[in-house]
């Protein structure tokens, strides 16, 4: 039988693509699951295009899951994706916050789910096209997990041994 993590998990997903390809944009948010009804908190839009909101949400969300004892938490936005060598001088500007994605040559944008549990962060990533309102390939592959993450994420740091 399927965990309720799992579910949530998944439930979460499939209303991410089916939001972008209704309306062709998602309007950002961060998520609680403790077992129970599921905490859904919309963020303005413009929130995520801050390294220091993005580091104050970070902290927000790992005190939240500390305090309400959550089964998983995480986010979901639209973003640009580059891939990009990751021994390159580009990769090291993107790492360091000196550059952003949205400043590569190279960039697609794409919409990602961040799914946070006490055993790992998973993100789930699609290439969209604005314009057509469509959603296509996955954009991360497991090897770039951490990479893609950034600032992001862990949010059960806490909670690791």
């Amino acid at each position: 039988m399927e965990s309720k993590v799992n579910i949530f998990k998944e439930a979460m997903k499939d209303a991410m693509i089916d939001n972008f390809k209704t309306c062709g944009y998602l309007v950002p948010v961060v998520f609680f699951y403790t077992g129970e009804k599921p905490i859904i908190v919309q963020l303005p839009p413009d929130f995520m295009g801050d390294r220091t909101n993005k580091i104050a949400l970070t902290e927000t969300i790992r005190d939240y899951c500390i305090k309400n004892n959550c089964l998983a938490a995480g986010l979901i936005t639209e973003a640009y994706g580059a891939k990009v060598d990751s021994n390159s001088e580009t990769a090291k500007k993107l790492t360091s916050g000196e550059m952003r994605t949205s400043e590569c040559d190279e960039k697609q944008d794409i919409i990602i789910m961040l799914f946070s549990t006490p055993e790992r962060d998973e993100l789930i990533s699609y290439v969209v096209d604005l314009d057509k309102k469509s959603v296509g390939v996955e954009f991360s592959t497991p090897d770039m997990q951490s990479t893609m993450m950034g600032i992001l994420g862990d949010f059960f740091k806490w909670n690791k041994n």
